[in-house]
């Protein structure tokens, strides 16, 4: 036979046809998990017309309304502009094509735009500018050639555009003038494909005209070629508005392959992708898999199914980096569909469906050993095929019965075909053979059954609610309180008991309140209950189920207090695992194990699943695919095939464990934006910031940006769950900052320095990015932190000196010659003086020697007079004599140092005076320079201090000679007050804080001078000897007795070390700090003050601590 006839060639298509519409799969609602992205979730336009994914992971999308980026959670529409050249030259966005260079390509309405990363912008081309209607200037389709050239598809034709000098040459493809190109491929031999609304139009690698295919019974079954594809074996495959098509390149044929199954179906083909697997997507008014020369599935949109496709006219397909795969359709918005999401197969309520159950509610499930599926729910109890994937039975009342089933709560396997069911309202018996649903003989029992066990072959034990525990006897239908009649009121009785589990000889029943084991041989029962001061204890008293894993651990899911595990070697004590040990719930309804040893948890968080040796949790929530996050109690069983059941208040989920294995994948982190203030920074190229934050390695900034914002992103399509973030500024921080969700990043002044900032993000439960972003962030310090201004500083600082330098030399000079006058005159003055004060001494001398010659004979009378005492007082003791001498010797000398201190202090005053005098009548200071009013200032303060010093000898002098002998009554508390007024100010400076006692009236018996002045060097000691690195505190208290008032100064100052002071503490000149100024009279002259009062004091004081002083005066009689 002639295949290149056209006979053979249409019975060949025809026999294809068939053969692919035989074996073409119906669509199965539910089967694969569609996400669904649209206008709520800030999509432009539910018009998606093409979609790509460029370098960094963003998804874009272009509708009729805007070019849409998409990072998985946020959306980002770029518009047109007026007058804006930086925009986009249109809204309707036809085509979208990345370059060999990494460049994003958009075909509009109105000519052709590229994407700047750098810049966050666009640059328009367009093909006729000055004519804005011109049909080439709509852009419907896009090629990326290597060499940066583009193949641009428009409605007049194709023709190419070369990036490099941003020139159109539509002279290349005259054949397709007029033509709208709505497709076009660059297969890997270099041929070019056009497809129009006219044919296929064939180019060779040179774009020399090779074909031109149009509609025919041996060619392609309709004009408009719609999309273009080349596989993974080289084979082109031609979608038009008429169906599939194969071109065989080696015999320039087409096969067919039609899309529809029946009349109704349109065969329009608008889109084409391969995957991984060599699978080809077919987008249309379905959703077709192709593989093999074969049809094999079909996805539609099902009202009743939330997670099917959004609608049945899909327009665009493309698969991410991720393998995750996009729908585009003509007004539904966008599907997602990852083909290696979780393995988790769910059954609902689905009115009008032959695969769904009376209600979504599940609270019971078991398998029978042909492989059907009991599932007992709110309303009724379903017999389910998975093979058949449809419902066998649906049972919602009790036949013969007029009590309908309010709800099935539990399931256990009786004989062959025969199941127990508990109810709301009491307990049933049914036989899968011939769906008969009948009481127990003789049973009048209605309680609520929350869980059944198998006693003995012919006893089952029911577990109530709150009615305790019941034992049956299957033979005569009875039902009596277990372990006997008598303890209705026991400890099981009126208890709710929601799981019974045996363990070897003993039975587990878990209840709202507490946990017993009873003991099958002896019926002794050990109770547990939750002790809050126990940790080891039952976490919670409200036990849903009780587990024993293959490793003979047995575990305890509570309500509230999360899993419990307990010691095989001593049973009172429990492991806690609870929110703060990574359960994302502390509601534990059931656990099943699985072939590998994991505990799978169904709680109000999702579905755990526990690793108990290395004690890791991974939570799969509803967006993996759950029925809901919330479970129910007694809602769980493992098949006789490994598959395991959960049951929830949205419906039932049954996976095989080894096929749902924890997603470790980690997103894309990326910097998406930059603020500072309100106020989004886009790239300029005259500032520092001269690109888009995308792609910045550094950022600089000035320090008066007080308000900094970066917004984040996680890119990761796979997963639906939440994204969180975290960042170190390492500089600054020396851990990680938890942001949760929050995507994005806050700083208030920082200060000016080199810092990195370290981002990472993770999905919900999931490893960190390991690679995560950087940025270095620069913060330039103000003029005045800039090295070179303080470099200029020092410099204009030396000069000034050198300057002042100069004219203080030549000021001191011409001083210096002024002086030298001066002195020279008062030399003169002092000579003339001189001379005066010696001719008054020769006076005095000659007065002196008559004093002398009269003194001689005074002399001579008076040893005539001790001759005549010594004679008299010959009779008085030697050593008594010696001791009398001593001390005339002694109180001499005392005397004569008395007098002489008391001369000097004297003296001292006049010249002091005069000394201040001098100064006082010079000029103002400011008419001086700083040198000469620093030198002036230290010369007044130098008098002043040697005034001070003088004062204190004339009064330590007058204490000695007994002046101010007449004491008074003095208010002291009046005194205190008039002190700490004076010393208020300094302890302000010094950051000292002053505790003084209430107002009372304390009279002491003293001298008004002394009691000031002890009062004054106590309160000033303690302010100027503050600690600097603490906050600083003096604290006086006041006490009396009957003859007595103690004062007492307390502070945390700097304190002395005792060790080495204790002996000279109240010594004369003895200072104990060399970093304070002083003179070292204060406490010498308080002890000499309160002792000539007759009080006494008492210092004790600890280095760094501080010091206390107590004074004890003696009390002013009433």
């Amino acid at each position: 036979m002639n295949l290149c006839s056209p006979l053979p060639r249409l019975l060949v298509a025809m026999w294809v046809g068939l053969f692919c519409q035989a074996t073409l799969a119906q669509p199965i609602p539910g089967e694969n998990r569609f996400a669904s992205v649209s206008l709520e979730d800030g999509l432009s336009q539910v018009g998606v017309l093409d979609m790509i994914q460029d370098e960094r992971g963003f998804m874009w999308f272009g509708t009729r309304d805007g070019l849409n980026r998409f990072d998985g959670e946020q959306f980002r529409v770029y518009r047109n502009r007026l007058a804006d050249s930086t925009s986009l030259p249109n809204n309707t966005v036809w085509s979208l094509a990345m370059s060999t260079e990494g460049d994003l390509w958009a075909g509009t309405d109105y000519g052709l735009a590229k994407y700047s990363v750098q810049f966050d912008c666009f640059h328009q081309f367009i093909p006729h500018p000055t004519k804005p209607y011109h049909p080439q200037n709509r852009i419907l389709t896009l090629v990326s050639l290597p060499g940066d050239r583009l193949i641009v598809g428009t409605n007049d034709g194709a023709i190419l555009f070369n990036v490099r000098d941003n020139k159109f040459q539509d002279f290349l493809f005259g054949e397709t003038r007029g033509m709208s190109v709505k497709s076009a491929l660059l297969s890997e031999d270099g041929t070019l494909y056009l497809g129009t609304l006219d044919g296929l139009f064939v180019y060779d690698a040179n774009y020399a005209f090779l074909h031109h295919y149009r509609a025919s019974e041996a060619s392609l079954r309709n004009d408009d070629v719609t999309s273009l594809l080349q596989d993974h074996q080289e084979r082109i495959w031609v979608g038009t508005k008429g169906g599939l098509h194969q071109y065989q390149r080696d015999g320039e044929q087409f096969t067919f392959y039609p899309l529809g199954v029946d009349e109704l179906t349109e065969l329009s083909v608008e889109d084409m992708l391969e995957d991984e697997s060599g699978t080809v997507w077919i987008a249309g008014h379905r959703v077709y898999t192709f593989k093999n020369g074969v049809f094999e599935a079909i996805y539609v949109h099902d009202p009743q199914d939330q997670f099917s496709i959004n609608g049945d006219f899909v327009t665009s397909l493309f698969q991410s980096q991720d393998q995750v795969l996009w729908f585009g359709s003509d007004g539904y918005g966008i599907n997602l569909l990852n083909p290696n999401g979780y393995a988790f197969d769910q059954l609902s309520q689905s009115v009008g469906n032959p695969f769904s159950i009376g209600s979504k509610f599940v609270s019971a499930v078991q398998t029978t050993p042909e492989g059907l599926v009991l599932v007992g729910t709110g309303a009724s109890l379903d017999v389910i095929s998975l093979e058949e994937r449809r419902t066998l039975q649906s049972i919602t009342t009790l036949p013969k019965l007029p009590i309908p089933v309010i709800g099935v709560t539990s399931l256990l396997p009786d004989r062959e075909d025969k199941y127990w069911v508990g109810t709301t309202n009491g307990l049933y018996h049914y036989d899968i053979s011939d769906n008969a649903y009948t009481a127990p003989m003789g049973l009048d029992w209605q309680h609520r059954v929350n869980c059944m066990l198998k006693f003995s072959d012919g006893e089952l034990l029911v577990g109530s609610e709150g009615q305790g525990l019941f034992r049956m006897s299957v033979a005569d239908g009875t039902m009596d309180p277990f372990p006997g009649t008598d303890l209705g009121d026991s400890l099981l009785g009126n208890r709710t008991v929601q799981s019974l589990t045996l363990l070897d000889e003993e039975v587990w029943m878990g209840t709202q309140r507490g946990l017993y084991v009873i003991d099958l041989n002896t019926l002794e029962i050990t109770s547990y209950f939750h002790d809050p001061k126990d940790p080891y204890s039952l976490p919670s008293d409200q036990v849903k189920c009780v587990y024993q894993d293959t490793r003979g651990w047995i575990w305890i899911g509570t309500w509230g207090g999360g899993l419990a595990r307990i010691d095989p070697e001593d049973r009172s004590r429990m492991k806690t695992y609870n929110l703060e040990n990574g359960l994302t719930n502390n509601v534990v309804y059931g656990m099943l194990e699985d072939d590998e040893g994991y505990l799978w948890m169904s709680t109000n968080g999702g579905l755990i699943r526990f690793d108990p040796e290395a004690e890791e949790f991974f939570a799969f929530q509803a967006s993996d695919g759950l029925q809901s996050n919330e479970f129910n109690t007694g809602a769980y069983h493992k098949g006789h095939d490994g598959k395991l059941f959960f049951g929830g208040v949205g419906g039932l989920n049954w996976f095989i464990p080894d096929l749902v294995r924890p997603d470790t994948s980690t997103p894309i982190t990326l910097i998406t934006d930059l603020y500072f203030g309100n106020r989004q920074v886009l790239p300029v190229s005259n500032q520092s910031v001269h690109r888009h934050v995308q792609v910045l390695d550094t950022l600089v900034m000035s320090w008066r940006e007080k308000n900094v914002k970066l917004d984040l992103a996680a890119i990761d399509f796979l997963s639906q769950r939440s994204h969180l973030f975290r960042y170190q500024l390492l500089g600054r921080d020396t851990a990680w900052q938890e942001l949760g969700t929050q995507s994005s990043i806050y700083f208030n002044s920082l200060a000016p320095g080199r810092y990195t900032l370290k981002v990472q993000s993770a999905n919900y439960g999931g490893p960190w990015d390991p690679m995560g972003k950087s940025l270095v962030l620069i913060v330039s310090p103000p003029l005045w932190q800039q090295s070179w201004f303080r470099v200029l500083v020092v410099l204009v600082i030396l000069a000034a000196c050198w300057v002042g330098f100069r004219y203080r030399l030549k000021h001191l000079r011409q001083r210096a010659f002024r002086l030298e006058a001066t002195i020279v005159e008062r030399t003169r003055t002092i000579q003339e003086r001189n001379e005066e004060i010696a001719t008054q001494n020769e006076e005095i001398e000659q007065q002196n020697e008559k004093l002398m010659v009269t003194a001689e004979k005074l002399e001579s009378r008076n040893q005539e007079l001790i001759e005549l005492k010594q004679s008299l007082e010959e009779t008085v003791d030697n050593r008594t004599e010696e001791l009398k001498v001593a001390n005339e010797e002694l109180a001499e000398q005392n005397t004569q140092l008395e007098q002489f201190a008391f001369i000097t202090a004297h003296n001292l005053k006049a010249p002091i005076s005069q000394f201040e005098g001098l100064i006082s009548i010079l000029p103002p200071l400011h008419t001086f320079d700083d040198y000469t009013r620093e030198v002036l200032n230290r010369m007044s303060t130098s008098a002043h201090e040697l005034r001070e010093v003088v004062q204190d000898l004339n009064l330590i002098l007058d204490i000695k000679k007994g002046s101010g002998k007449t004491y008074s009554a003095i208010n002291l508390p009046e005194q205190l007050d008039k002190v700490v007024k004076a010393l208020r100010s300094e302890a302000s400076s010094n950051e000292v804080t002053l505790e003084l006692p209430k107002e009372v009236r304390v009279m002491i018996l003293g001298f008004q001078p002394y009691v000031h002045s002890i009062l004054h060097n106590l309160l000033h000691n303690a302010i100027k000897y503050a600690a600097s690195d603490r906050k600083s505190w003096v604290k006086v208290t006041l006490s009396q007795t009957e003859h007595e008032v103690e004062l007492t100064v307390e502070d945390n100052g700097i304190g002395i070390d005792m060790a080495l002071a204790k002996e000279k503490i109240f010594k004369l000149y003895q200072r104990f700090n060399t970093t304070h100024p002083g003179k070292g009279f204060g406490l010498f002259l308080v002890k000499t003050q309160v002792e000539a009062m007759d009080g006494t004091i008492l210092l004790n004081s600890q280095e760094n601590q501080g010091t206390r002083v107590q004074v004890v005066f003696q009390r002013a009689s009433k």
